[in-house]
């Protein structure tokens, strides 16, 4: 990654993930007390784990290989 430090920006990345998990929390929260509709709901939850899917991918992606440790 040109111009970026890796770790940085997994420390960036990670902070991200905690982040979907908070928001993960507070639709859940949401949809118990019936603030938010079921339809809404599912709709919001599969973006959220979404997002979450692509972050953990990405993550992934960054982490150091066996060649990156040499």
């Amino acid at each position: 990654m040109a111009g970026i430090d890796r770790k940085a920006h997994l420390h960036h990345l990670d902070i991200a993930l905690g982040s979907q998990g908070e928001v993960d929390v507070q639709l859940e929260l949401a949809r118990r007390l019936t603030y938010i509709s079921p339809a809404d709901y599912e709709k919001v939850a599969r973006r959220v784990e979404s997002v979450g899917k692509m972050l953990n991918g990405l993550i992934d992606s960054l982490q150091p290989t066996g060649e990156d440790w040499s």
